[in-house]
């Protein structure tokens, strides 16, 4: 008979043991203590049942009917018997095990599959067939098929691979998230625990103990035990340090399951986080946006960077599980520092010696395509933005200037789309040849001087564009010189915000500027040199291959300026046409306009009545904000301060956010049909049947769980604000009333009818 059976220390594929058996041989085999096991694999599931039937997703009856057709067809066929006599040799009669099932398509970054399919625990050997079987068979739970439906993936390719592993008789068990999900703070780790099995936590059914642990100084900062607790202090400081290690072995932050028995920790499983809230700070956006930014700019430039940062995460094969990167809060812009940490973990070649670097072309198999890419595609922009110079005028009507903004954004937002994933790889491709030229040189001081040498050698654009300013020594409207060189740069910013002239508006500040004369402080020669002892430093192949890499880190740091130089042509459009805008609307300062959303914006292009007042109110702010400074970590201030005249529920946080809505009380699958699109769900706990409710509900309640429940961890990939624990919710709580769920702090507060 074909091999369908290998343990946890052999070699396999998420293809062959789905994504929980490829993870458990993965942590088995670089030294973490897993419990010993097998893998059923899933190419034996694909050869031995049926390709699935044509779901309904429209008819919620009739899919529960398919999906119980499929599950009836799994479960009537009979095993092998010689495939049951293979599982044997590896059973050990006098233990109990848990069966577990393992698609192919769990488990991976981006999509969890937390729950959706079954897990049997204290198996014996005579259950063991037919615990194997429902494995197989909850592949087609209808809960995993709509979950399937809405992530993209294809029915027919879902297969099965079941994992046997012998069972840990746990003192406590649980599980912890290497990056707190509710915060995403990426140096504070979240353990949720119980007595006993680790089901219990998953599950939601009791009550379990919580903590927030901050792996930068080993303290607990949270602390949500009962007296009598499941883990003692060493413990939960072990556990927080298990999960930053396993997290840094994979390169990505890990939702992890634990137990202990006898004081030693057993890691039972560990999967991607799939949902990490943004974690805002000025760490990343004070130089890049130091002041605060007009509403009108932020829009549409907020806009072109999400796409252009789901374009290059997509284009560089990097699942990045908090978004966005950048976002406004109170007129400043602010960063996900989070997700800053995390990209920093996902750098494609990180050289632990020199010969790594003959991987560059496998692991930036995008550096040169991209580039070239990017080049070619530059004409086209060029293009437009040459169009775009014919604006329209005061005497046009509001669709003309609709017409107009709308392709000045699109031109915008097309050109924009890789230049995300330039900057990165410039990051990426220095940071990568610099550990290369430490290997090659044996010290750090070198490799930097080296590296220097190196990027010396890279044509930068707004080097040359300074020193074709140093070289004019009259500077006025006057001298032909000057002339030309504000029509070749005036599109330069003096800021980022658009509200604010370019050089070609505003050409007194370049008038009397002094530029230090850095550019030609000639390294040339020291880089050529550089780069000719990269060619002789080891073999042949590690040498093309550090050459090579030297090359592609010149090449995108002359990029990497280059699409700035080229993205700042919109600003000088974009100013000029909302200011010749608000001249058509009568405005005292026609640029007033950019203190209105984008939504605002064109709300008057199709024929609101401008408020004058109100613009000149909300310039007065602005005024005021470039005044003060902001706050630095704006997550731990709280977005809204919930107010209400009525009561207040407290529980523990769950899936962060704030949503108000209309509660709806479900105590059982018999009421789903009852529950209303945008309603706020009320239960005690929720398993994963209750999958479906979560894409139609607007934000969860639950009397039992904890923040690594099943509801929380499938409110947090859905996108909802979900408050645990909130112990009277059921009969505080009653059909029709209105409350504000806020998930980040667990706090629902009902609002008083009016």
């Amino acid at each position: 008979m074909k091999k369908y059976i290998s343990t946890f220390h052999e070699q396999g594929s998420i293809e062959q043991d789905g994504g929980k058996g490829h993870n458990l041989k993965v942590l088995t085999q670089s030294g973490f203590n897993v419990p010993e096991g097998i893998v059923l694999h899933a190419n034996f599931y694909q050869e031995h049942y049926e390709k699935p039937i044509a779901f309904t997703y429209v008819d919620t009856e009739e899919l529960q009917k398919q999906c119980e057709y499929m599950q009836k067809k799994v479960m009537d066929e009979v095993l092998p018997s010689k495939l049951i006599d293979e599982l044997k040799k590896y059973i050990n009669p006098e233990f109990l095990y848990a069966v577990r099932s393992s698609s192919t398509f769990e488990d991976l970054e981006g999509s969890a599959f937390a729950g959706q399919h079954e897990t049997y625990l204290n198996v014996s050997l005579d259950q063991l067939e037919e615990k194997i079987k429902e494995c197989f068979a909850s592949l087609w739970n209808m809960h995993a098929v709509v979950y399937r439906n809405e992530r993209g993936f294809s029915q027919d390719e879902a297969s099965m691979a079941v994992v046997i592993q012998k069972m840990v008789p746990s003192e406590s068990a649980g599980v912890a998230f290497s990056v707190d999900p509710i915060s995403g703070k990426f140096s504070r780790v979240l353990i949720e625990a119980s007595f006993g099995l680790g089901e219990n936590v998953v599950g939601g059914e009791t009550l379990t103990d919580t903590w927030v642990v901050d792996t930068k100084d080993s303290s607990i900062k949270e602390n949500l035990a009962d007296k009598k607790a499941s883990l003692s202090h060493e413990e939960v400081l072990k556990i927080a340090k298990l999960a930053k290690q396993i997290e840094k072995h994979y390169e990505s932050p890990q939702d992890i399951e634990w137990a202990i028995y006898e004081d030693e920790i057993y890691l039972l499983q560990s999967r991607p986080q799939t949902i990490i809230p943004a974690y805002f700070t000025r760490d990343e956006s004070a130089e890049r946006f130091p002041d605060a930014i007009t509403p009108l700019t932020w829009d549409f430039v907020e806009e072109g960077f999400n796409s252009s940062l789901e374009y290059s995460l997509k284009l560089m094969n990097i699942d990045l599980p908090t978004k966005p990167w950048f976002t406004m809060r109170e007129g400043f812009v602010y960063g996900n520092q989070t997700a800053v940490e995390i990209l920093a973990m996902k750098r494609p070649l990180k050289v632990t010696k020199l010969e790594d670097v003959v991987l560059i072309d496998e692991k930036y198999f995008w550096a040169e395509s991209l580039a070239k890419q990017w080049k070619d595609d530059l004409s086209l922009y060029l293009t437009r933005i040459g169009e775009l110079h014919r604006m329209p005028s005061a005497t046009d009507s509001l669709e003309n200037f609709k017409q107009y903004f709308e392709r000045l954004f699109y031109t915008a937002n097309d050109y924009f789309k890789p230049n995300i994933a330039i900057s990165m790889t410039q990051s990426f491709l220095i940071g990568t040849l610099f550990e290369a030229l430490v290997h090659a040189y044996g010290d750090q001081l070198i490799a930097k001087a080296k590296l220097d040498n190196l990027l010396s050698l890279a044509t930068i654009r707004t080097a040359n564009i300074n020193a074709e300013l140093v070289s004019i020594n009259e500077r006025s409207l006057t001298n032909p010189k000057f002339v030309l060189f504000l029509e070749k740069y005036g599109h330069r910013e003096l800021t980022f915000d658009y509200y604010y002239p370019t050089w070609a508006e505003k050409p007194e500040v370049l008038m009397d500027l002094v530029i230090p004369n850095q550019m030609k402080t000639d390294n040339s020669d020291a880089g050529i040199q550089t780069l000719r002892e990269l060619l002789s430093v080891s073999t042949v192949e590690v040498s093309s291959a550090l050459y090579k890499l030297a090359k592609l880190a010149i090449s995108y740091t002359e990029l990497d300026d280059e699409e700035h130089f080229q993205t700042t042509r919109v600003n000088l459009l974009a100013r000029k046409s909302v200011g010749r805008l608000g001249n058509k609307l009568g405005l005292d300062d026609p640029y007033d306009l950019f203190f209105l959303t984008k939504n605002e914006l064109f709300e008057l292009l199709d024929g609101k009545a401008v408020n004058k007042q109100d613009l000149i109110r909300k310039r007065k702010a602005y005024q005021k904000l470039l005044t003060t400074s902001p706050v630095w970590n704006y997550s731990e201030q709280g977005e809204v301060d919930v107010q209400s005249t009525d009561g207040i529920l407290k529980g523990v946080p769950g899936s962060a956010g704030i949503v108000e809505g209309e509660v709806c009380i479900v105590r059982s699958v018999e009421e789903f049909k009852d529950v209303k699109e945008g309603s706020i769900l009320v239960t005690r706990t929720t398993n994963p049947a209750w999958t479906t409710l979560f894409y139609s509900a607007r934000g969860l309640i639950t009397e039992s769980g904890g923040p690594l429940s099943h509801g929380a961890v499938t409110a947090r990939e859905v996108g909802i604000p979900a408050v645990m624990s909130v112990r009277s919710c059921l009969t505080y709580l009653k059909n029709g009333d209105i409350v504000i769920v806020d998930g980040t702090k667990g706090i629902v507060t009902v609002k008083e009818s009016e």
